[in-house]
């Protein structure tokens, strides 16, 4: 299944719910993260949190139930990473109850849902972004391979052709000096 693994880390895990913290997002899909903060916690301490998230390819044979050994195991190299500052957002209005809320719509969480969805778009966009510049970066790292394979080989034949004009520059020596009998 390709795709990316994506997993979430927080400086605060105590002061934050993360759900969910990691999985698989297949290619062309997108998914939410809910970050909510623990009751108990002032709103007005967080201003300092962080939150890491990591991604990279799936690899074609993982398995769901392997996700965390994977994790463990994976060089930071192979990683992609985008930090994200917590900040403290002026609250948003919202707005009064229409006749159709009235009539058994719901309006509540219109103000978190507006936010949460800006952020998300804004994840999304980078998460998008990040996965055109991994490709990017892979078709440079295959391009490169290729050229450093064809370096190798020049290199090679350049060696292989200072052997054989060394043999011939000693044998020639060889024979100017009448050591035609080692011949």
């Amino acid at each position: 299944m390709p795709g990316l693994l994506s997993q979430v880390k927080t400086t605060g895990p105590d002061r934050y719910h993360v759900k969910p913290s990691a999985g698989i997002i297949p290619t062309g899909a997108s998914a939410v993260v809910n970050v909510t903060l623990r009751s108990g916690f002032d709103k007005s301490l967080v201003s300092h949190d962080k939150f890491l998230v990591e991604f990279c390819r799936v690899p074609p044979t993982l398995q769901a139930a392997e996700l965390a050994k994977f994790w463990k195991s994976l060089e930071r190299s192979a990683m992609q990473e985008k930090i994200l500052r917590t900040r403290i957002a002026k609250p948003v209005p919202v707005p009064a109850p229409s006749r159709g809320a009235e009539q058994g719509g719901s309006s509540s969480g219109t103000a978190a849902v507006s936010s949460s969805s800006a952020n998300s778009v804004q994840l999304q966009k980078s998460v998008s972004s990040l996965s055109a510049k991994v490709d990017s970066l892979e078709e440079k790292q295959r391009h490169m391979m290729r050229k450093v394979e064809q370096v190798t080989d020049l290199a090679y034949v350049f060696i292989m052709a200072v052997l054989v004009l060394l043999v011939a520059a000693v044998a020639y020596a060889l024979k100017a000096w009448r050591f035609d009998a080692w011949l």
